[in-house]
């Protein structure tokens, strides 16, 4: 049975901060590497935590080829390709503007199931859909041609949109078969691979000048802690209060990254920015107070 909730409320608090604070860490990772090399730090940097962990706890690895080659395909749709998305589009939107358009992942996570039928769309889920959509309306259309512009800002709902079916395809595909932390141990290292080779082979060398100590402690702080960590909070919240109760930290997660990036990056918090993540995140809540699914993205 799962624990009360608010004696969790420590570690709930702890990955809203985390997750919260990953888009500040990808701006500033953004100065000195590119996406592609990014994400090869990040996930390496992670996969180091997750290694140890499955080390400590003896999990065993899955079995049978076929979960093996499900887990590999997902690291490209789930963490290779959205994070360097992300890491792209960083360069011309702020990391609030992204925070608050990562709270619709959970109802794009919710439409991909609707549409193949995994899950019914009710009249709530309906309203918390429309809701959250005229958030997102809000949040973009006073941002366009200001210091954001349209192109980032469709990569980064793009990015999401890959997130969220990436959550789909291991609901359906692989998360009822093998337990988390081998799952997503073995996918980081799939994504470590693709993402090197590619990095390699599109970027060349990072420019060793350009590795400040902002940028690599950003990059390393991003994979160890907001992508290894992270991910051995989130599911050990699963085990003690529930996959629904985990969810709330969906709330969390923006807030915390609007205030990191006006405190820290001097970024400009709007009016529309603040009205638009509002209904955002009120539309969640109204689209999952049923039944709430669990993000099984990694974080940023």
């Amino acid at each position: 049975m799962p624990e009360d909730t608010t004696s969790n409320l420590g570690p709930i608090a702890a990955l809203g901060l985390i997750w919260g604070f990953t888009f500040l860490f990808i701006k500033v990772s953004v100065e000195g590497l590119t996406p592609l090399w990014l994400v090869s730090v990040r996930t390496l940097s992670g996969l180091t935590v997750l290694a140890v962990a499955l080390l400590v706890k003896q999990a065993p690895l899955p079995r049978g080829k076929a979960i093996w080659l499900h887990i590999a395909f997902l690291a490209v749709p789930a963490n290779v390709a959205p994070w360097a998305m992300v890491a792209w589009a960083q360069r011309g939107v702020t990391s609030a503007m992204t925070a608050v358009l990562y709270s619709l992942i959970p109802l794009m996570t919710l439409l991909i199931s609707a549409t193949i039928s995994i899950e019914s769309l009710t009249g709530r889920k309906v309203i918390g859909l429309l809701l959250a959509t005229l958030g997102t309306a809000v949040t973009v259309g006073f941002q366009v041609g200001t210091e954001a512009n349209m192109g980032p800002i469709t990569v980064v709902l793009l990015a999401c949109a890959l997130l969220a079916a990436g959550a789909v395809y291991a609901k359906k595909f692989v998360t009822p078969h093998v337990k988390a932390l081998p799952m997503v141990t073995i996918q980081l290292a799939m994504a470590f691979i693709v993402s090197t080779g590619l990095a390699l082979a599109a970027d060349g060398l990072p420019l060793w000048d350009q590795l400040t100590a902002p940028v690599l402690a950003a990059s390393l702080t991003l994979g160890a802690v907001g992508t290894g960590l992270a991910f051995l909070i989130y599911y050990t919240l699963i085990e003690r209060i529930g996959a629904t109760n985990a969810t709330m930290i969906t709330y969390i997660t923006p807030l915390i990254g609007v205030m990191a990036g006006g405190l820290f990056l001097d970024e400009p918090i709007t009016t529309s920015l603040l009205v638009g993540g509002v209904g955002i995140i009120v539309g969640v809540w109204i689209a999952q107070s049923v039944r709430r699914t669990p993000i099984e993205s990694l974080g940023g």
